[in-house]
């Protein structure tokens, strides 16, 4: 089962060089693992070790926020899921997103938080963005509803 897993995982970690490579892929591994079995102190403390050991690596925070972020939208930490966002759309970081379509779905994803906590200013550019997307089905239907919400938001200016 999953705690036999992650029991494993820990006590390899409690009995590892620090300076080990395998450590420190099964250190990034287990993120996974601990977000996905909702362990939140272990995913969090976690997470937040891996983020200050690889702040400068784009690459590496990309893959972390990546496994994270499922855990932060289950457990409604939108202050965490704005952080992984914004990064995404930061810079040359949508390099680091598995398709196109993310980029726009984050997008929307944050111009939603935005909404929800009255930030219509926030809110309005991000919605715009993800409206103009309209090449494929999947992005269509986020562009569909950015409009919707674009026009509440307009009728909240009336």
């Amino acid at each position: 089962n999953q705690q036999a897993r992650l029991d494993i995982v820990e006590k390899y970690f409690a009995e590892a060089p620090s300076d080990n490579l395998v450590y420190e892929d099964m250190r990034v591994a287990s993120l996974s693992s601990y977000a996905w079995a909702r362990q939140t102190v272990s995913a969090n403390e976690l997470y937040a070790s891996l983020q200050e050991q690889y702040a400068t690596n784009n690459a590496m925070l990309a893959s972390l926020h990546q496994s994270m972020l499922s855990f932060l939208e289950y457990s409604g930490d939108t202050a965490g899921q704005k952080k992984i966002y914004n990064f995404f759309r930061a810079g040359n970081n949508r390099i680091y997103l598995f398709n196109d379509y993310n980029y726009y779905i984050y997008t929307y994803k944050l111009a939603l938080i935005s909404y929800r906590e009255g930030d219509y200013k926030a809110a309005e550019p991000l919605f715009r963005e993800v409206a103009a997307q309209r090449n494929t089905p999947i992005l269509a239907f986020f562009a569909e509803s950015a409009e919707y919400y674009l026009q509440n938001i307009e009728d909240n200016r009336q």
